[in-house]
């Protein structure tokens, strides 16, 4: 069996030690007790937005901030909630732009509709890039280019010619092979996607 012993050594207390504060502090005392230190006219509850420093006599303590000063800072907080609200109004102004745009695309869009023969057509007079949701689109105008849009999604659009002239119907997705192709007077094309390309039917 092993036996430990402990000797317990007291060490005395360094009652020559001292903590004296200076300048800005107070308080302090010899190192047998516990020592408090503090600011020199420190308060326990200073006023708002005060700062710590000499007033005009050189005393120190909590003073408060020139009127002005502290104006400016209430003045500052002020702005920043301003611009906060004008950032929030901003935004909310480009959503209601947006979906104003919207509205205005799709009453443009419905001005340009008729039913024939039961078939919605949309009549353009202008080069028009197809949107979704259109299938028929009828040119009014000769020499204008109906663009048909990627082949990506499965589905058909049927152009016709309505002038007397030219009419050009194009895609990046190629329409049997190529780029463009032309529409006689009162000619008609129907071009199904394939998820590819674009095919004539």
């Amino acid at each position: 069996m092993l036996w430990v012993m402990l000797r317990i050594v007291s060490r005395p207390v360094c009652d020559n030690r001292k903590v004296q504060g200076r300048n800005s502090i107070s308080g302090g005392g010899a190192l047998t007790a516990d020592v408090t230190l503090q600011l020199r006219g420190d308060v326990s509850a200073p006023v708002p937005l005060a700062y710590y420093g000499t007033d005009a006599k050189g005393e120190r303590g909590w003073q408060e901030l020139p009127e002005n000063i502290a104006n400016l800072m209430a003045l500052e907080v002020r702005v920043k909630v301003l611009e906060t609200a004008v950032s929030a109004l901003t935004a909310r102004v480009v959503t209601a732009e947006n979906v104003l745009g919207d509205h205005e695309s799709r009453i443009e869009t419905l001005e340009n509709l008729s039913v024939m023969d039961g078939v919605v057509w949309f009549y353009t007079s202008l080069n028009y890039a197809v949107t979704p949701g259109i299938n028929h689109v009828r040119a009014n105008a000769a020499g204008i280019t109906i663009e048909l849009p990627s082949a990506a999604a499965i589905r058909s659009i049927t152009v016709k010619n309505a002038t007397s002239g030219i009419v050009a119907v194009s895609s990046v997705s190629l329409i049997d092979g190529v780029g463009t192709i032309f529409l006689a007077a009162n000619e008609a094309v129907k071009c199904v996607a394939d998820a590819t390309t674009w095919n004539i039917t």
